[in-house]
């Protein structure tokens, strides 16, 4: 995942974090920080686990003056077994 870091007087936003696993796929989301005036918050930590997948979704803190917005984490972890093998291929076209 990627690490968006912002600072602002007026209004700031975030949108949201996605992680999403495949096939013995591991993949961590990362936090996004955000610091108005004097203000610090963090967002909450999601685990996820399905047949040999682990996905970490990290929610969304945001700060700004006056104003605090938190966006929620999107988890989603294939169940597909690992090692699936291809489907077998289409027959030539005559």
């Amino acid at each position: 995942g990627n690490t968006n870091i912002a600072a602002g007087n007026g209004n700031t936003i975030l949108g949201n974090t996605n992680a999403v696993g495949g096939n013995c796929n591991t993949v961590a989301g990362v936090s996004n920080t955000v610091l108005g005036n004097t203000n610090i918050a963090t967002g909450n930590t999601n685990y996820i686990s399905g047949s040999s997948n682990v996905v970490n979704g990290v929610s969304n803190g945001v700060i700004g003056s006056g104003n605090l917005v938190v966006g929620s984490s999107n988890n989603v972890v294939s169940t597909s077994a690992c090692n699936v093998p291809p489907p077998p291929p289409l027959p030539a076209y005559p």
